[in-house]
């Protein structure tokens, strides 16, 4: 069953899109999306920081 949200201007459907998925799925997607992308970029620059420190290292250590 279907559960309507009066919105003021006409009747929504609360929970569902056209394709059937709920908006908390879309969103669920999305936010899984923007994780990866974000865990990506911290592992891209931790893994540069631990170079630059290693070099730094190096060149200390002549």
């Amino acid at each position: 069953m279907v559960t309507k949200k009066k919105t003021g201007r006409e009747d929504k459907d609360a929970g569902t899109s056209r394709s059937g998925r709920s908006v908390r799925d879309d969103a669920e997607e999305q936010l899984n999306k923007t994780v990866d992308e974000i865990r990506r970029f911290n592992n891209l620059t931790l893994d540069r920081e631990l170079r630059m420190i290693a070099l730094k290292q190096e060149i200390n250590a002549c």
